[in-house]
């Protein structure tokens, strides 16, 4: 199963080495015991997605508003993100993964003028979590219908639903935490008076 990233992470992995390794430690025995790391990346009004096959020890970068012949500035930015994982996974593996990227230009493309990049990378997300192929041919319908999914999937997941009666368990959950909390804080003054 492939071990995902959330996008808050690429600015800790992409920091210092020391920073990235307190990151990575946390999720290591995750991320040594997977084929596929996913590093869904945000920069500059723009997501894109890193993937590291540590197999076939390649990292493969994936990007919605691809230029043809020109230099990729979104991959660029990744360069020292890629160097400090690569370097993680190399000690910890004893592999000798690369820190250069392919990029993938058969990657799903965004239609011009679209705001389609999020989507695009939780389609290729969800793709490989399901080991299904990535179509490079998104249109505008598989995109506002993959919106439609994702909007769907948090209205009906009861751990992030809002109906009243969830609403309501969740304001007396709080409502008596904060009165144990109270509770305990006028027993600390009891036994210091």
């Amino acid at each position: 199963m492939p071990f995902v990233f959330n996008s808050f992470s690429s600015s800790f992995l992409g920091g210092n080495q020391e920073s990235a390794n307190r990151a990575l430690d946390a999720v290591r025995s995750k991320i040594l015991n997977t084929r596929t790391i996913l590093i869904p990346i945000y920069g500059s009004n723009h997501y894109t997605l890193l993937e590291l096959d540590t197999i076939d020890e390649e990292w493969r970068f994936y990007n919605s508003i691809r230029k043809e012949g020109r230099r990729d500035k979104y991959c660029e930015a990744t360069v020292n993100l890629r160097k400090n994982v690569t370097n993680y996974i190399n000690l910890h593996c004893k592999k000798k993964i690369k820190a250069s990227a392919k990029l993938l230009n058969n990657a799903p493309q965004q239609e011009p003028g679209s705001v389609d990049c999020a989507v695009v990378v939780a389609y290729i997300i969800r793709q490989k979590l399901m080991k299904k192929p990535i179509q490079s041919n998104l249109t505008k319908q598989h995109c506002l219908q993959m919106r439609a999914d994702i909007v769907q999937a948090f209205l009906t997941d009861p751990k992030r639903s809002w109906t009243p009666e969830i609403y309501h368990n969740r304001m007396e959950n709080l409502r008596l935490q904060k009165f144990y909390d109270d509770q305990d804080i006028l027993e600390d003054k009891k036994k210091q008076t």
